[in-house]
């Protein structure tokens, strides 16, 4: 995948739907990984694409795996990255008198937690037993994402199942 852009890209001219355009457009996409580049650099309007990629099932499942080649692609650079890391430079004095090897413990971090959402922050694993103390459902909830009014029915939920007493919302309302 190119990192970089020229500013004067090779000129294209796709006016109209054909496999052709298609196909160059789908070999630029992967190369930048970027629709807003591809398209610049095809000089067409992005509208346009998005228009070919809603009325031709072959291009918009071409355009799917081109996505996924991206993806692959930034995922193996993260991966190499977090490591292998990344050789940069040392200066003293303006001159240049080594090099260090600098890894990523953030990125790693991410990358794992990609790869394994347990480790993802704000994901706590949540079981609701009956009322004969039987395990109804176990999910993992991001409750970070959740509001007051959707953790309190959660609750309402556990505690009609547990035969507990009602909620009452006017109660604990961090947001109230």
């Amino acid at each position: 995948m190119v990192t970089e852009q020229t500013d004067n890209p090779e000129p294209r001219q796709y006016r109209k739907y054909s496999e052709d355009a298609c196909q160059a457009f789908i070999d630029v996409f992967v190369e930048f990984g970027n629709v807003s580049a591809a398209a610049k650099a095809m000089h067409l309007n992005r509208a346009t694409l998005y228009t070919w990629r809603k009325d031709h099932e072959d291009f918009a499942a071409a355009w799917d795996e081109a996505e996924a080649q991206v993806t692959d692609s930034l995922l193996a650079e993260g991966i190499r990255r977090a490591r292998d890391g990344v050789t940069k430079p040392v200066y003293q004095s303006g001159e240049m008198v080594g090099e260090v090897q600098e890894y990523s413990d953030s990125l790693l971090k991410y990358m794992l937690q990609v790869r394994i959402p347990e480790l993802r922050p704000n994901r706590q694993s949540l079981e609701v037993s009956n009322k004969d103390d039987k395990p109804f459902k176990t999910e993992n909830v991001d409750l970070g994402s959740l509001t007051y009014d959707q953790i309190l029915d959660l609750e309402r939920t556990r505690a009609g199942l547990c035969g507990g007493d009602n909620i009452d919302p006017a109660e604990g309302n961090p947001e109230g």
